[in-house]
């Protein structure tokens, strides 16, 4: 299921982690800009709530047989003060509405999960610009002259 990417709009504040309460939950406060979305992805090791403070998002949601189709139909707005639980294993996507949006992300597993998520799915779908941008780099930084001038610094 293709989808945007946004991940530099968003900013969290980690309110209580579960390595610090004998894994019993991490709380995160999220704050994103207008148009944010994350793409459609799932959880293995735990199921997440979420809870709009401000804002708008909505959400789609969806076991892992789900088509597309159906995915796409599941639209939900979230509300204030009605929190919304994504089972372990479910497709999940959020997409904010047009304006700045805070919402309360309730797991129950340790935030470093989902980092290394992200990172594991950013490098499946970016590879290809990922090595590219080594390349140009490299290229551009790995040279006799680039060397003398790190070494004159």
């Amino acid at each position: 299921m293709p989808a945007e990417r946004r991940w530099d709009q968003r900013e969290y504040r980690i309110v209580e982690s579960a390595s610090h309460n004998n894994n019993a939950r991490t709380v995160i406060i999220e704050t994103t800009t207008p148009g944010t979305s994350v793409p459609p992805h799932y959880h293995s090791r735990f199921s997440e709530t979420f809870e709009l403070i401000n804002g708008s998002v909505s959400v789609h949601t969806g076991p892992a047989d789900t088509s597309e189709l159906a995915f796409k139909s599941t639209l939900t707005p979230l509300e204030p003060g009605k929190p919304m639980t994504v089972p372990l294993g479910w497709y999940h996507q959020f997409i904010v509405g047009n304006e700045t949006t805070v919402l309360m992300d309730l797991t129950d597993a340790h935030p470093l999960w989902k980092v290394g998520e992200m990172l594991i799915n950013v490098r499946k779908e970016r590879s290809e610009a990922i090595e590219q941008m080594k390349e140009d780099l490299l290229k551009k930084y790995d040279t006799p002259e680039a060397l003398a001038r790190l070494m004159a610094d």
